[in-house]
């Protein structure tokens, strides 16, 4: 019982800047600083800022966004204006209809699903095709980019 209450102490007072983790050098880095860098390289569908940075010298952001389309044909006009974004250094795009997913194509013909941007960056546009299998489609788009704001 004694053991236990001594572990149950050490639970409540260690945080994740106390614990040194090996990374090859003498120094170490806490707990907190590695899993801060493991997450730049994370997607999620909130804005990250990776460890990267673009021919410019400014640090690259991730953004996952996802959507639906209910019908084959349905367009979406989606709002990205609040990311501020100055230069897209790449996208991709995959779309699941379940029956299997498939890469999108950047905007142009077809019957295919296809994305685009706005000129300016402020509107992503995903489109389904009318020979698109089926709906709903889940959309899911990489977005990696600079920012007006840095």
């Amino acid at each position: 019982m004694a053991k236990q209450n001594v572990i149950n102490n050490l639970e409540n007072k260690i945080q994740a800047k106390d614990i040194i983790v090996p990374t090859g050098t003498k120094q170490g880095k806490t707990l907190a600083k590695y899993l801060e860098e493991i997450n730049k390289e994370m997607y999620s569908t909130n804005e990250i800022k990776t460890n990267k940075t673009w021919t410019n010298n400014k640090p690259i952001y991730r953004k996952v966004i996802t959507d639906t389309l209910t019908s084959q044909s349905q367009r979406k006009n989606i709002n990205i204006a609040d990311l501020n974004i100055e230069e897209l250094t790449f996208h991709f795009g995959n779309f699941d209809a379940s029956t299997g997913i498939s890469p999108g194509y950047f905007w142009g013909t077809g019957d295919g699903i296809r994305y685009n941007f706005s000129q300016n960056y402020e509107t992503l546009t995903i489109q389904g095709g009318a020979n698109y299998p089926k709906a709903p489609i889940t959309c899911t788009i990489t977005l990696e980019y600079t920012k007006t704001t840095d």
